[in-house]
């Protein structure tokens, strides 16, 4: 028995993924992804597959066409990640995101009524606001009493303890550089001390 021996060059391709897009939960979608090698050329009618089994998907099997790219529908049922397996290895990914994200909620962190009212202001008013509605904070009628005058002067509403002026009401006042305050409810409602 004779030996054989063979002489070449082996090339190994680093092979990448590009994609723009995402999944998005409970979705149908149709994704376009490229794949090229390290020198950003594609790579063509080459095999692989897209692993959606994290995501509650099947896998899907693809082929590249003549510029690289192929395309592939599905619906993930829950979020995490889309994996691009080509000659056995991982060479991209697609993460899905959830069909609704909530905004951080205006106030959300507040402790109480009147940091509530403060970051409302702040975020709604600038400095020389020439009007400030002050009414106390544990009696909401006050409050909703205030809302067309609020609209009218379009004038922030803080709130504070009705015996005495909170700081931080008293903080925000001074940073609006009000020159009117208007209190809701009278001195039952504010103290004339106020």
């Amino acid at each position: 028995m004779g030996t054989a021996l063979a002489a070449g060059k082996i090339t190994v391709l680093n092979a990448k993924t590009i994609i723009t897009d995402s999944l998005v939960t409970n979705t149908t979608k149709t994704i376009r992804v490229k794949v090229t090698d390290d020198a950003g050329n594609p790579l063509i009618r080459k095999s692989g597959t897209v692993d959606g089994t994290t995501v509650g998907a099947t896998n899907v099997s693809y082929t590249t066409l003549s510029d690289g790219t192929f395309t592939f529908t599905m619906t993930p049922t829950s979020l995490g990640t889309v994996n691009m397996i080509y000659a056995g290895h991982m060479v991209g990914s697609i993460p899905v995101i959830s069909a609704y994200t909530q905004n951080p909620r205006l106030g959300g962190m507040a402790k109480d009524n009147i940091t509530l009212a403060v970051d409302i202001a702040k975020r709604g008013w600038a400095q020389g606001t020439p009007n400030v509605i002050l009414t106390r904070d544990d009696q909401f009628s006050d409050v909703l009493a205030a809302a067309p005058l609020y609209k009218k002067l379009d004038a922030p509403i803080l709130m504070t303890d009705s015996a005495k002026l909170d700081d931080q009401t008293l903080a925000e006042i001074r940073d609006l550089h009000a020159q009117n305050i208007y209190i809701v409810g009278g001195t039952a409602a504010i103290s004339q001390d106020i």
